[in-house]
């Protein structure tokens, strides 16, 4: 026992007084009464009765030296030191559900480990790239039966953020943290740099690692380069020697691909083969210790053909070979007078066009045509003020400016607000010696400056679109540009609001949402939600769409990549108890007595009468 004021000895000196007074007090005298003697028969009633007054009277003498007692006590501040076992009362288990604990029994060993070390209130994280708490400060039973129905998913890992919510749920309280894990981080903060927080805050933390030695080794697909008309998959082979992998492409239920090629040791190899329309699934026929990474699928929306109509005098080349280019364009070219019928192109675009040549119904028919849903583009020319292009353009052109040379930027390079209608905001547009200043017109969208001028800008008229292209191709550094066929191909899809395949496709982890709740086809079955967590590869139809989800993390997938992280094996590991030492101040409890006794004796003194 330790007492925090020493000076509180003298408090003591109150139980002495008490002592010296009962001692000192006068006693009472016993005499005789003869007359009364007459009367009374000795029964020895009186000696017990002599007996009882006597030890009332003492318990009286106890009741207050307990008090004084207590109080001289309580003014030494005592307090006694006693051991416990700091994790009885909390344990918060960290969960690894990353797509790494699918290889070698990782998942299931830490599922045994974690249901052996259940103490007090229970919570549990997933630690996947968004931790998820499962349960918070529940029952062993609880805590069980959640580990029974976990399963490993798809996905990274983020175990420093899922130790953060441990913190959170601890609150300062003592007890343990358990991380079970195989520690292929691939995202959040570092681990062992939240452990010292947790520590700081008196709990305990125990690193386990369940992973085991390799047996196949592994290679997988970790990367998928999807475009509209061409894919290429990325596999590593993380082994340390050669490999020969076979691969295999399967649209709907025809294989279009499958070619063996060796892999050198730790390298990435690439396929390609051109992308079809629905549902494609890759396969690496072979097996090793990971399968999730084996698999991937992509989704993709059906090809469709778009017809354009190019009418001009004079063919820009730069733009006719951009056009061409393009696998969704069917291009026509035509040669005023002489046109086909517009209204069977779903783009017009007007370039290099001798005005004297131009009928006088052209115009009125391509803007009907725009008004019925299909779409209109103007490429500035020299004589471009001199055609009535009956209100359709999308600004009011005003001077015609040469010789300058003027940076022609994305306008969402300036602090303008804008629609990105073609993805122009990564395209180069480089400088031009010739263009018309402009305004433009109220409901017009800016894609493209040149000063303060719109050099690229669309209006919607009906149902269809009329896009002013400004920029001079013979004056301009754009067309030899690599993002000038880019830009075209871009632009007449956006026109079209053809769908675009990234749309289709992401990797796992992605939060899709709705507006309402609906029934998602997941790969795990059918749910009825307007969340949908992405964890589990496969296709996800959400109504009429189909959405490819895959793994393609290239650290989750090198399952025996080395750890700087100072771990515990699991073959190993038990839960055991963490005693530590605690002081417990007696000065409530001793006051506490103080006032029980002090009661005690006025309910006696009550009693007997005196009071």
């Amino acid at each position: 026992m330790y007492f925090g004021n020493p000076a509180g000895y003298y408090a003591l000196l109150g139980v002495l007084a008490l002592i010296i007074i009962y001692l000192i007090r006068p006693r009472p005298k016993d005499m005789t009464l003869p007359s009364l003697m007459f009367f009374l028969k000795d029964t020895g009633l009186a000696k017990k009765k002599s007996f009882l007054e006597k030890l009332l009277r003492n318990l009286i003498f106890l009741l207050q030296l307990i008090a004084i007692a207590g109080l001289a006590f309580s003014i030494m501040q005592p307090s006694i030191k006693s051991s416990y076992d700091t994790t009885a009362e909390n344990t918060v288990i960290v969960l690894d559900v990353s797509a790494s604990m699918q290889a070698d029994g990782r998942f299931s060993e830490a599922v045994n480990i974690a249901e052996d070390s259940l103490k007090g209130d229970v919570s549990i994280i997933l630690a996947e790239e968004t931790p998820l708490v499962v349960l918070d400060r529940g029952s062993r039973s609880k805590a069980k039966s959640l580990l029974d129905s976990v399963k490993a998913k798809d996905i990274g890992t983020n175990i420093g953020d899922a130790m953060l919510m441990a913190k959170d749920i601890l609150n300062g309280q003592e007890g343990r943290v358990l991380v079970l894990s195989d520690f292929m981080q691939t995202q959040g903060p570092d681990p062992n740099v939240v452990r010292k927080i947790l520590e700081a805050e008196k709990a305990v933390v125990d690193f386990v690692d369940v992973s085991g030695k390799p047996d196949k080794g592994n290679f997988g697909i970790i990367d998928l380069s999807i475009e509209k008309h061409n894919t290429l998959i990325y596999i590593k082979n993380y082994n340390k020697e050669s490999r020969a992998i076979t691969v295999s492409v399967i649209n709907g239920n025809k294989e279009i691909k499958k070619m063996s090629k060796t892999f050198l040791a730790d390298s990435v190899e690439t396929i390609n083969f051109e992308t079809q329309p629905g549902i494609t699934e890759i396969r690496i026929e072979d097996s090793d210790d990971l399968d999730a990474d084996n698999k991937a699928y992509i989704s993709a929306p059906d090809k469709i053909d778009i017809s354009v109509l190019l009418i001009t005098n004079n063919v820009n080349s730069f733009l006719k070979y951009a056009l061409e280019s393009s696998k969704d364009i069917t291009l026509k070219i035509a040669e005023p007078p002489i046109l086909p019928k517009t209204q069977d192109f779903d783009v017009v675009i007007m370039s290099n066009v001798d005005k004297s040549k131009l009928l006088t119904g052209t115009i009125n028919e391509i803007k009907k045509n725009v008004e019925s849903g299909k779409h209109f583009i103007v490429a500035a020319q020299d004589t471009m003020q001199q055609i009535d292009f009956l209100d359709t353009l999308p600004v009011y052109l005003m001077e015609k400016k040469e010789k300058e040379n003027v940076k022609i930027y994305s306008y969402s390079d300036s602090d303008e607000d804008k629609y990105d209608f073609a993805g122009e905001s990564s395209i180069d547009y480089g400088t031009t010696l010739k263009y018309f200043t402009a305004t433009a017109k109220n409901g017009s969208v800016i894609y493209a400056m040149a000063g303060d001028s719109p050099i690229i800008a669309s209006m919607k008229i009906g149902a269809g679109n009329v896009v002013y292209y400004g920029i001079f191709d013979d004056s301009s550094s754009f067309k030899a540009s690599p993002s000038y066929p880019v830009f075209w191909n871009e632009l007449i899809n956006s026109l079209m609001n053809t769908d675009d395949i990234s749309k289709f496709n992401y990797k796992t982890g992605k939060i899709l949402s709705t507006n309402t709740q609906m029934d998602v086809k997941t790969p795990q079955g059918t749910i009825k939600a307007n969340i949908i967590i992405m964890d589990k590869e496969g296709i996800y139809e959400v109504g009429s769409l189909k959405i490819a989800a895959n793994l393609l993390n290239e650290k989750e997938s090198d399952i025996y990549q080395a750890t700087n992280i100072q771990t515990m094996k699991h073959d190993s590991y038990k839960a055991g108890k963490v005693q530590r030492e605690k002081e417990t101040n007696l000065e409530m409890y001793l006051l506490a007595l103080v006032v029980l006794s002090l009661l005690a004796e006025m309910a006696y003194v009550k009693y007997i009468g005196d009071l």
